[in-house]
Order: C-alpha cells, then structure tokens, then sequence
C-alpha cells in the first residue's frame, strides 16, 4: 500500500488520494486505515478499489470532531465521522468507538487489539497513515496466502448480513471458506426465492458441508436446476 498512496505514480485519484492522508495524517497523526482497502490490496484488487475507505483512530470523539472539522464531517449511523474530500468518501471511528470495543468484546489500548475485532480473519490489516506501516495478524496472512476466508471474532450484530458478505467475497475473489464459516453461512443466511444465485451457493455449501473437507469452495452450480 505505501508504495500505491506514496510513490508518486498513477496521477488522478491516487494523487488525490495520497495528498489527502497526508493531510489527515498532521491533523490526527494516530490513525490507520482498516477494513476494505488494505484487505483488497492483500488480495491484489489495488487498481479495481473505489469504495470508501474506513479510519479508525486513537483519539477520541470529541479530539476528532475538531482535528477534522475542515472536512465538515457528520455522524454516521453507525457512531462514526463520514465525509468527503477529493472525490474520496471517508468513514472515521475513534478505536473506542468502534462495535466490538463498545460492547466489551475486546479490550482495545491500540491498534494491535483492532486487529481482533474483525469478523473475518482477512480483515484483520490495517495501514498506518503517519507512518506508512502495514499492520497485520498472522491470521490475515495466512487467508491471504491460503485463499480461504475464515473467521477471527465471532459476534456479530447482522449474522445474516455477513453470511451473504462471505458469499460475495468469496465468489468476487475466488475464495474457499474455512469449514467454520461455511457452517456460520448455512446457518445464518437469509434466502430469498427471487435470489436464485445466492441459493445455488448456499445449495452448494450445504452439500460440500457433509464432505468431510477443511475447505468449502462455494459454487454457484447446483443440483436445484
């Protein structure tokens, strides 16, 4: 990632981009960027990504609301600071503020404890804007390494939303799931009759499940047609 936001290449966007975290990154030093972005680059999706990118910071809400208050941001629905700047949209929490913190799931002093508040174990990356260092566990290296999505902290307040999550991911980028998750999918999915294609995986998954494999590749190739 440093290379990609720092190296002066690319133009449009990037320079944007870059220009931008280095601005972020004097108004609120200790901050990282954490979820979307450092997981599609850890699956080689550098170039495609255009989502918004998610920041998580050791300051606190109200530090927050004046270091960024240039960027006119507003709360989100989710506790957050989301706003907008050079065509990039941003969502901001303080660490403290973040879901599984705030619900005493994890004891979180630093950014290494972020790391284990991830639902899937890919998503346990994070990048440090001020001084440019990848932040991983050991757990998002071998997901990555391995192809296999699996998962790191199990709680979760939409089961439904990211069992259907796990499927996207899965089939975007030619993941396996790890037998647990494939399990948390089967169970906790919501199927629609008018979404035949989520049916056809989750069809899949169940019939891989009764295999006795470590790995489930979710396929959209069914018995049911």
């Amino acid at each position: 990632m440093k290379s990609y936001l720092y190296s002066g290449k690319g133009g449009g966007k990037r320079k944007v981009l870059s220009d931008i975290l280095k601005e972020l990154a004097e108004h609120i030093p200790e901050t990282v960027i954490f979820g979307g972005m450092p997981r599609e680059f850890s699956l080689g999706n550098a170039r495609g990504f255009s989502s918004d990118i998610d920041l998580v910071s050791l300051h606190d809400d109200l530090e927050l609301e004046g270091l960024i208050s240039k960027f006119l941001p507003v709360k989100n629905k989710f506790g957050g600071y989301r706003f907008s700047a050079g065509g990039w949209y941003f969502d901001l929490w303080s660490l403290k503020n973040t879901w599984a913190v705030k619900q005493g799931l994890v004891e979180a002093s630093g950014f290494s404890d972020l790391l284990k508040t991830t639902f899937f174990d890919i998503d346990a990356v994070a990048f440090h804007i001020s001084d440019k260092s990848l932040l991983c566990a050991e757990l998002h290296r071998n997901a990555a390494e391995r192809r296999v999505l699996g998962m790191n902290l199990k709680k979760n307040p939409q089961p439904a939303a990211m069992a259907r999550r796990a499927i996207n991911m899965a089939l975007m980028n030619g993941l396996a799931l790890s037998r647990e998750l494939a399990t948390f999918v089967s169970e906790n999915i919501r199927e629609s009759r008018d979404d035949v294609v989520v049916q056809a995986v989750v069809s899949s998954i169940r019939r891989e499940l009764k295999s006795r494999s470590d790995f489930i590749r979710p396929s959209v190739q069914s018995d049911m047609w």
